[in-house]
């Protein structure tokens, strides 16, 4: 898969032939010269023969179609003090172009390559020259041996400040730039252990004093290898190439124009071997990346002929005129990316965005949609080392859903990749500026967005609404104990009565004629149930003997010959039988004598006359009490049981009570835990927002329970109070502004306080009666709800200009001011692409550059970026690796041209757009000069 745009290559430009004298084995040829260059994987070289340029030509033949881009060069040696610099030139001379350059600098040929040959041109006029040549000059090993350190301090600070020269090489980490610290003491004896006696503290201060000059002046820093013969060796040989080398952002084609263009930006173009290490490439591929878009048979595109356009996996920019469709390809690329579309339905706000892209991407109908029966959108995609195509379009009139294709290694084909979802896992964000707009003017928009690039912000969430839930089950349990135990004082007014009553009857004495009344009623009935039974037996005498009738058989039922014998038994046996029939009439009158007999029995014993007594006595004590307000007795063992009964509901409520205590300290502690939650998401929002904003100029800061702009929705949402009652929100608001400053949750207590008060039916000063009587009517819910609230946080953002000591509060910023201080929040996270149209809208060039460009150099390292802009300051300053330019003279999209800022048709574009042509920003540099 080939990369379009820059790239990085990783370079030497300062290698040795066999030209040179001090080469040590002459017999080495270009082939092998080169074999070891593409054995250290360089992808870019420079021939730099000590003044010459003779063997370029052959080294170059070698490396055709090797992949390996050699500059031509030369390593001249200047007059003063035999100072060495590097001079190079485009890809497409060679040994000629060298040498008359040399010739121009009177080096004769005769003397090319010769030991101790020198221009007796000053380093100055070198740079001069070499412009003239239309080559770079780089000043070879500035701290080293025959490098700039070699000249007086103002020859030196001079040439490094000639706005022709853009980098230096540099060779000894020991003094290298910006290093965590350096000692003086230390560098002189790694420095000397290097080159022997040579060295001096005179020398290292000199060869420290020349980095530091070529840093003030923000030049590039270069480590190339001067491929030694052997480590230490002043004699050069092929072991030593590449053995240093410094990683250099150019165009996929690399050129001079290309070299210079990445000299000018060493923070994102340059990596040199101090800062990078060995294997280690300065740049890798983002997980997810969008490879090309294809749009074919719309309204607004040729018929005939589909338009594909191929991205940059770093910062794409598109430009052209105004009508030229570059908004149009964002479009597109959102109607690809559905749930970027749904964002669009979720917020109000944006309705004017969302109405916009439905009436361009839909089936064309009254001057509306842009899509065609057999329209079709195509967009590959790589993710996590895959590659996908991303199919929408219309068919059967219909516009369809997108549909997910795999790429098959083995078939090289897409294969239809079922995965339900898969469209929504796809990390991509897209904004227009009017998006940007909506989240730096509304602190929740800007709150959501940061919410959503922290996950342990959502689980936090969810463990909160855990400890809600919790919260008011707890709540409720506790209302509910209460609300019972509310009787105890009733039912301890009632067993004080019953107690009272049956105190009474027993001091009375009546609690004893009532036992023995209770006593004799049992013995009564035992003695009833006796003579009962005895009653029976008369009747169970007369039922058995109407049961009793023996007959004779007839005469012939017995044999003759035993008829007398037989019969005599039977007739007696009978008369027996009428003898018992005789008895049982007796013994029946007899049980009638034994139960009248027991009846005047029990009339006239001692127990019928003790029973007796106790009935009128007892009924005597009735009356007594009944003038003591004891009227019903037969109750007293009813009013027993009540006792009991109430006695053992007061246990239980008292139980129940006794968890009261323990239940409101559940409560506090659920509460004060959920604080702490709600706390920690500030915490993972303020450390999201540290971690992430490296901005000099914009600065974020999570203020906790600050967004006072909720607070008067919010109680109106707990209360179901759209409207009315102004006053008394408003006086919530400032209770909320002025205390919370103190703490957090001392207001939230003093607000509930107020709540409950007022529930209460008492007066809350700043509250008026109608809003005590909606407060009254408040459910339990609501009231756990507003004991339970906070403000959610105020996201403050802070910005200034470049220059600017302090900073400024965004929310008396500008329109332009919020948009660029928010774009830069949004480019400081995230790692999927992110495609912006025309983010520049409302700000000023001085914003772009202070607030938005160093952050777009930045993001694009790990996040491709799709911008649509009209600004310059976005692909030039922001170094745009892929530059984009719409054709607005065509009635239909177009794409007029493609490639990077190092092409001279582009850099024209960009000038013509954005500019207003080349004698426009010649003018207007030229109206300039001065400010300084």
């Amino acid at each position: 898969m080939d990369i379009i745009g820059t790239k990085w290559f990783k370079c030497d430009l300062h290698l040795h032939t066999t030209e040179s004298a001090c080469f040590s084995d002459k017999n080495v040829t270009a082939e092998q010269w080169v074999q070891a260059a593409i054995n250290k994987k360089l992808n870019c070289i420079a021939v730099t023969d000590h003044n010459s340029g003779n063997n370029i030509d052959n080294i170059k033949e070698a490396a055709k179609d090797q992949n390996l881009f050699v500059f031509p060069g030369v390593e001249l040696t200047c007059s003063e003090k035999k100072t060495h610099i590097l001079v190079l030139f485009d890809l497409d001379k060679g040994s000629t172009e060298v040498n008359d350059f040399l010739v121009s600098v009177n080096i004769k040929r005769e003397d090319f390559a010769k030991e101790g040959i020198q221009s007796d041109y000053s380093v100055a006029d070198v740079i001069t020259k070499a412009r003239e040549h239309n080559a770079i000059v780089i000043p070879a090993h500035i701290d080293d041996f025959a490098g700039l350190s070699e000249l007086g301090n103002a020859s030196r600070k001079s040439i490094l400040q000639n706005p022709d020269l853009n980098a230096v090489q540099i060779v000894n980490e020991e003094i290298k730039p910006e290093p965590k610290e350096y000692e003086k003491s230390v560098a002189l004896k790694q420095l000397k252990d290097k080159y022997g006696d040579r060295i001096t503290d005179a020398i290292v201060s000199q060869w420290r004093q020349t980095v530091e000059q070529a840093q003030q002046e923000n030049l590039s820093f270069l480590t190339f290898s001067d491929n030694p013969h052997a480590e230490g060796s002043s004699k050069h040989g092929i072991l030593g190439i590449g053995t240093r080398y410094t990683w250099i952002k150019m165009d996929i084609n690399p050129s001079l124009e290309s070299l210079r263009q990445a000299l000018l930006l060493p923070k994102f173009r340059i990596k040199n071997d101090l800062d990078i290490k060995e294997d280690k490439v300065p740049y890798e591929l983002p997980e997810t990346w969008i490879e090309s878009i294809r749009i074919e048979n719309t309204q607004i595109s040729n018929p005939s002929k589909p338009i594909k356009l191929t991205f940059s996996p770093q910062m794409n920019t598109l430009i052209g005129g105004r009508g030229s469709g570059k908004s149009s390809l964002l479009k597109f690329i959102r109607g690809v990316f559905t749930h970027k579309i749904t964002e669009l339905h979720d917020n109000i706000s944006l309705q004017p965005i969302k109405d916009d892209f439905e009436n361009f991407f839909k089936i064309v109908k009254k001057e509306q949609g842009v899509l065609n029966n057999g329209s079709k959108i195509e967009i590959i995609l790589h993710r996590n080392n895959e590659k996908y195509k991303l199919s929408r379009g219309v068919l059967s009139n219909a516009l369809n859903d997108t549909i997910v294709s795999k790429f098959n290694r083995t078939t090289n084909l897409f294969d239809v990749f079922e995965s339900e979802g898969f469209i929504n896992l796809i990390d991509i964000d897209i904004f227009s500026q009017k998006q940007i707009y909506e989240i730096g003017t509304k602190t929740n928009s800007l709150r959501n967005r940061i919410d959503k690039l922290v996950p342990d912000v959502a689980e936090k969430s969810k463990q909160i609404e855990g400890t809600v839930s919790e919260y008011k089950t707890i709540a409720k349990e506790l209302r509910e104990i209460e609300k019972k135990t509310a009787e105890i004082p009733i039912i301890e007014t009632k067993i004080k009565d019953l107690e009272a009553q049956i105190e009474t009857f027993n001091k009375s004495g009546v609690k004893e004629l009532a036992s023995d009344t209770k006593q004799f009623a049992s013995e009564r009935k035992t003695l009833e149930t006796f003579a009962e039974n005895v009653s029976k037996i008369e009747s169970e005498i007369s039922t058995i003997f109407e049961k009793i009738n023996i007959q004779l058989p007839p005469d012939d039922s017995i044999i003759e010959k035993y008829n007398d014998d037989v019969k005599k038994v039977l007739v007696d046996t009978v008369s027996k039988v009428d003898e018992l029939k005789t008895q049982l009439e007796s013994s029946k009158n007899s049980s009638v004598e034994i139960h009248a007999y027991l009846i005047d029995c029990i009339k006239k014993s001692q127990w019928k006359t003790d029973e007796d007594k106790v009935k009128a006595d007892f009924e005597d004590k009735k009356k007594e009490l009944a003038e003591k307000g004891v009227e019903d007795l037969s109750k007293i063992e009813v009013l027993i049981k009540q006792l009991e009964t109430n006695k053992g509901d007061l246990t239980k409520l008292e139980i129940e009570k006794a968890k009261i205590p323990t239940k409101k300290k559940e409560l506090a502690d659920i509460k004060k835990r959920h604080f702490k939650e709600r706390e920690e998401v500030t915490k993972l929002r303020s450390d999201f927002l540290n971690s992430t904003l490296k901005s000099d100029n914009v600065q974020a800061k999570v203020r906790a329970f600050r967004d006072l702009s909720m607070i008067d929705s919010s109680f109106r949402n707990i209360m179901n109070s759209q409207t009315g009652y102004d006053d008394d929100f408003n006086e919530l608001k400032e209770i909320w502004e002025g205390g919370h400053a103190r703490n957090a949750e001392s207001v939230n207590e003093k607000i509930f306080n107020i709540f409950i008060n007022l529930k209460d039916d008492k007066t809350v000063d700043g509250f008026g009666g109608r809003f005590l009587k909606k407060v009254q009517g408040l459910n339990d819910e609501s009231i756990d709800n507003i004991n339970l609230f906070y403000p959610e946080d105020d996201i403050e953002i802070k910005y200034k200009k470049n220059g600017d000591k302090a900073f400024r509060s965004l929310s008396n910023a500008s329109a332009g001011q919020k948009s660029a201080s928010i774009l830069t929040l949004l480019l400081s996270h995230g790692v999927g692409p992110l495609i912006l149209d025309q983010p520049e809208d409302d700000l000023d060039n001085h914003l772009i550059y202070d607030l938005v460009v160093e952050q777009l150099r930045l993001s694009k390292d790990k996040r491709q970026i799709i911008v649509v802009t009209h600004n310059a300051n976005i692909p030039v300053n922001g170094d745009s690796e892929h530059i984009v330019v719409m054709n607005s003279e065509s009635a239909e999209i177009s794409i007029k041209n493609v490639g990077t800022i190092e092409n001279k048709d582009i850099k024209k574009e960009i000038c013509t757009i954005m500019e207003g042509g080349t004698e426009a920003f010649s003018m207007r540099s030229k109206r300039y000069i001065g400010i300084n």
